[in-house]
C-alpha cells in the first residue's frame, strides 16, 4: 500500500519506520524547510523510550543525549492541590530512581534526526 505521512517530527518518521518494516511504500512530507533545532530540552523516557529501544535507536540516542535526568539539579518537584498547598514534594533524582525509569535528556530535534536516519537505510 502507498501511504503519505504529513510531518517529520517524531511521530511521522516513527510511523513511517513501522509501516515500511511491514512492507508499505511510505512518503513523508513536511512544510518546514528543515528539522527543528531549537526549543526546550526533552526528557525522553516512558513509552517513547521503549519504542525507540525496539527500533534499535537507544544507543545513538544515549550518545547524543545531554545526560541522565538525575544528573541535573532541578530542585524539588511539588504536587500541588488545585486550591493551593502542597500534596507532596520530592527531588527530581528521587523521582526517577523510585520509578526505575530508563531516561535521557535530549536536545530538540535529536530524536527525529535519529529516526530519520533509520529511514534512509530502507
Amino acid at each position: 500500500m502507498n501511504i503519505v505521512i504529513n510531518g517529520i517530527g517524531v511521530a511521522g518518521p516513527a510511523l513511517a519506520y513501522w509501516l515500511m518494516k511491514s512492507g508499505h511504500e511510505v512518503v513523508l512530507v513536511e512544510e518546514a524547510p528543515r528539522l527543528r533545532g531549537g526549543g526546550y530540552i526533552i526528557d525522553f523516557w516512558g513509552i517513547g523510550y521503549d519504542i525507540a529501544e525496539k527500533m534499535g535507536l537507544i544507543g545513538a540516542i544515549r550518545r547524543l543525549g545531554l545526560g541522565d535526568p538525575s544528573d541535573f539539579a532541578a530542585g524539588l518537584i511539588r504536587l500541588c492541590l488545585y486550591f493551593g498547598g502542597n500534596l507532596a514534594r520530592t527531588s527530581w533524582t528521587a523521582l526517577f530512581r523510585s520509578l526505575e525509569a530508563a531516561s535521557v535528556l535530549m536536545a530538540p530535534g535529536a530524536v527525529p534526526r535519529q529516526i530519520n536516519s533509520l529511514l534512509s537505510l530502507w
